[in-house]
């Protein structure tokens, strides 16, 4: 979900491209980038294995993996932990509800899955759809796009997938760590951003109210980045990084959903105003929000990160390259595209 309405309140400095923003590190929020990666696909099952299981995670790895590191920038993956913030389980739960509730819809979109997507030109010759009529086509066409919404709205991210990418960025020699319990991965991404002078990459707003110094929100369909400048943000709004987080509890974020009783009437035109009113800061010190305010200031201890193959050279190590190759090669993936990749 991130922060409801964030986009509309903070602009980006612009759109830029990797070879913009210097040498500074890139840490990527992994389950974040995943989800865009294969949400934003036309389907979920839009490029598949032999078996059937979605591959698109591993060619967006791939790609993602090489575009960074051919413009000369490390790079360090942030994997969420299976236990989450206690604060974000009624996010998880309402996530839960819906897919659930998609799943049912898919179960009465059965009889309509074996339908082949297929797109007709206006010349095109295609024995399939002439033996029909435009109208039954029609109709398969709209269960087919309604099958791949609820798809999307059931999908969720399987370990398989996590264990693909890391035994990838393994391969690759690229870092990556995973955030300890109940820290989410762009709060520990924001950390070493701070840390390191270095830019999170993520759609979630939230790496931006946890103190990262540079957000990069990926672009669709195109190598370009919104870039969003903290100290840029703050100053312009004539903000703290407080204020910017409790803007996030107003407006509604994964740690507290809004509620009207308690924010009623404030939206993204008038929440920076509402901060200076002492009824709205009297509302920080209800419990609830004061326990899911303070889930924006935790203190991350430095010794429970730990990054696996820190230190290595990336894309140095043929063997392992080649032995990644054969392993993408056998979820279908060709070898002479694979070859011709690692060779640019």
């Amino acid at each position: 979900m991130g922060i409801t309405d964030f986009y509309k309140i903070f602009e980006s400095s612009g759109e830029i491209s990797l070879n913009d923003i210097g040498k500074r590190k890139v840490f990527i929020d992994a389950m974040n980038e995943l989800y865009r990666m294969i949400l934003g696909h036309g389907s979920t099952r839009g490029l598949t294995d032999a078996e059937g299981k979605t591959t698109i995670h591993i060619k967006g790895t791939l790609d993602m993996v090489l575009d960074i590191f051919r413009q000369g920038l490390t790079q360090i993956w942030v994997f969420d932990s299976k236990n989450v913030s206690v604060t974000k389980a009624p996010e998880l739960k309402l996530r839960r509800e819906r897919r659930e509730a998609a799943l049912e819809k898919l179960e009465k979109h059965k009889y309509a899955a074996p339908v082949k997507k297929k797109v007709i030109s206006d010349d095109e010759d295609d024995d399939e759809f002439l033996d029909k009529s435009m109208e039954e086509v029609d109709k398969k066409r709209v269960a087919t796009v309604e099958i791949d919404k609820l798809e999307k709205r059931a999908f969720v991210m399987e370990d398989w997938m996590i264990a693909d990418v890391q035994y990838m960025l393994d391969c690759m020699g690229i870092a990556w760590t995973t955030a300890p319990d109940g820290i989410e991965a762009e709060a520990v991404a924001a950390f070493l951003a701070r840390r390191n002078k270095g830019v999170v990459l993520s759609r979630d707003a939230d790496a931006l109210v946890y103190g990262a110094p540079y957000l990069l929100k990926k672009l669709k369909g195109v190598k370009k980045y919104e870039l969003y400048d903290l100290n840029a943000l703050l100053k312009e709004h004539d903000i703290t990084l407080e204020d910017m987080a409790k803007i996030a509890i107003i407006l509604g974020c994964d740690s507290f959903k809004k509620k009207k009783e308690y924010f009623a009437g404030i939206g993204p035109k008038t929440v920076v105003a509402s901060l200076k009113k002492s009824e709205v800061q009297e509302k920080f010190k209800i419990p609830e929000i004061k326990e899911a305010l303070s889930h924006y200031s935790l203190n991350i201890p430095p010794e429970k990160i730990k990054i696996q193959g820190q230190g290595i050279v990336p894309l140095e190590n043929t063997e392992r390259i080649n032995e990644m190759i054969n392993w993408m090669v056998r979820h279908g993936f060709k070898k002479d595209l694979l070859v011709k990749k690692f060779s640019k």
